[in-house]
């Protein structure tokens, strides 16, 4: 901005100066004003989806059907800042022992492990090593008693959910870091239906997955909305969190302890019911989803280790593994030793040549194509 002429008092004649500074002032050429900048339209579409975006996450009215799950929301960003300010990711071993302690009250309430507890006292008293033996073929057992349900229910269609519309089953979502939960969210996306959301859902996530959870309540933000404009209630979730069983470049002399870890989270994750702000009273889930991170495999690993001593009814937490989508030729690690170990209800493979290569259920592209038959949550 150019500079104002000082004023000259009356009858005092200018200066030399003066009249050079005024010659200066005149001669230059005036500055045009700058015109307003036109903003570009990626700029004006990406203000109208910030304001949209600021306008569905701030706004708290919503109706009489969806309070649980706008309570659901507000606890878990609390809790979700509580786990980032504490710094949660080193492992607990007292932790561990209280998962522990109780696992092994779970285990007491069986009348199986009770009837055991005498009869491997008795084999104790005959031999030291009669117990081992009986331990390793009731172990064998159980588990091909398990399999061989297993293989029953995959000819079926698909897997029947333990619960009534009365009584909403529990659904637990494994989320894996990278592309796996982004997977995961388009495949419920597409799969959620208005007369389903009075179902509970539970997302497990590693400590230090910031992008899973920003796609877990972003998805479930939207879930709301969505249900809100149909006057549908849209159920309730929460979050667990759960330590890494292995990290990224880490060794495999150290990932056995790492497991551990993660496997005394996994067993609190599954055996421990839901809030008060919930719609769901079961203590477990009824259907277990991962699709291909290695964690997947410990949560499908110690669902079937909790059937086979009998603390979880056999028609709970029916898993289903679901391989990813950048799978096309070759089965991935976890599903390699899913498929080993038989410890899925259902195998689904998305492209066609997968499928023959093993007892897979072939039902197309998950992720980018609507499901069919939908997926059970």
């Amino acid at each position: 901005m150019a500079a104002e002429p000082q004023q000259i008092p009356k009858g005092q004649e200018p200066s030399q100066d003066d009249q050079s500074m005024s010659l200066i002032e005149a001669s230059a050429p005036t500055q045009p004003r700058p015109s307003p900048r036109i903003p570009t339209i990626e700029e004006l579409l990406a203000a109208i989806i910030e304001v949209v975006e600021d306008s569905g996450t701030t706004s708290t009215s919503v109706s009489p059907l969806n309070q649980e799950h706008q309570q659901c929301i507000v606890e878990m960003e609390a809790r979700h800042n509580q786990v980032v300010r504490k710094a949660s990711t080193i492992w607990d071993p007292f932790e561990s022992i209280r998962v522990l302690w109780q696992l092994f009250k779970l285990a007491l309430r069986t009348h199986m492990i009770r009837c055991w507890i005498p009869i491997y006292t008795g084999l104790f008293l005959l031999c030291w090593y009669y117990p081992i033996i009986a331990y390793i073929i009731f172990i064998c057992l159980r588990h091909h008693i398990l399999v061989y349900d297993r293989w029953g229910n995959s000819k079926a269609d698909w897997i029947r959910l333990p619960s009534s519309k009365d009584k909403p089953h529990y659904l637990l979502v494994v989320c894996g870091s990278g592309g796996h939960t982004g997977e995961m969210i388009r495949m419920m996306d597409d799969g959620v239906e208005p007369h389903e959301g009075t179902y509970h859902r539970r997302y497990a996530i590693a400590y230090g997955d910031q992008l899973s959870y920003d796609k877990v309540m972003g998805f479930e933000r939207s879930l709301q909305r969505r249900f809100e404009r149909s006057s549908v209630s849209a159920g309730s979730f929460d979050i667990e969190y759960f330590h890494r069983g292995r990290h990224v470049h880490q060794s495999w002399l150290t990932t056995p302890f790492t497991a551990l870890a993660c496997l005394a989270d996994i067993f609190r994750i599954l055996t421990t019911a839901p809030g008060p702000s919930t719609v769901t009273d079961d203590r477990f889930p009824g259907v277990i989803v991962t699709d291909g991170p290695g964690s997947g495999f410990l949560f499908l690993l110690a669902a079937h280790w909790l059937k086979m001593w009998f603390m979880v009814p056999d028609d709970f937490m029916q898993s289903i593994f679901i391989e990813s989508w950048a799978r096309v030729n070759s089965i991935s690690l976890s599903g390699k030793l899913i498929d080993r170990f038989c410890l899925a209800d259902v195998f689904i493979a998305q492209y066609k040549n997968m499928s023959r290569r093993g007892p897979y259920t072939f039902v197309g592209n998950m992720v980018a194509t609507r499901p069919h038959p939908n997926m059970p949550v």
